[in-house]
């Protein structure tokens, strides 16, 4: 059986506490993820992905990171990482038919 991963560790842009990225998600969205534990408290946040998660659940959760990013004074083209993981899904998908 493969190995799955059941979190990602992300590092915010410098200069914007991870939890503030935190208490973005859980005000605005509604969702929840995790600020680092210990040394990594404010330096890190964690997306866990147990259970049902597929590539809709990771484009809307890039494009609330990027409002969020956005509105913490952290300029980023909206739309630029949804279409960056559009693209690495795009080509996954071709290969996967490709196996098929």
């Amino acid at each position: 059986m493969p190995l799955c991963s059941a979190v990602t560790a992300v590092r915010p842009p410098q200069g914007i506490n991870s939890g503030v990225i935190v208490k973005e998600f859980r005000n605005r969205f509604g969702s929840i993820i995790a600020n680092g534990q210990g040394s990594m408290k404010g330096q890190i946040f964690r997306i866990a992905h147990l259970g049902y998660f597929d590539f809709a659940d990771l484009f809307s959760l890039i494009a609330g990171l990027e409002i969020i990013l956005n509105a913490n004074g952290h300029a980023v083209p909206y739309g630029t990482g949804v279409a960056a993981a559009q693209e690495i899904y795009a080509k996954a998908a071709v290969k996967v038919a490709a196996v098929q």
